[in-house]
């Protein structure tokens, strides 16, 4: 664990983490009135949405990107 919290991906992630900390869900809503589209999925009768959670495009992307680094695919 400690070679993933070192790696410029985590530490970009854990500075963005700490810059949309303090941003309140409804303003998150009203900037963005594709939110639910955005951050939520549909499986069969299955509906995963983390439109509720603190994340925009950028912590989607961050969060691809350290997947991407740290080999998620292969697993």
């Amino acid at each position: 664990m400690s070679s993933l919290i070192n790696m410029p991906i985590w530490q970009a992630l854990q500075a963005h983490f700490e810059s949309i900390g303090e941003m309140h869900m409804r303003d998150l809503f009203a900037t963005d009135p594709q939110r639910f589209e955005k951050f939520s999925l549909q499986f069969n009768d299955i509906l995963f949405d983390y439109s509720k959670n603190r994340i925009n495009d950028e912590t989607l992307q961050l969060l691809l990107e350290l997947a991407q680094k740290t080999d998620v695919p292969g697993w």
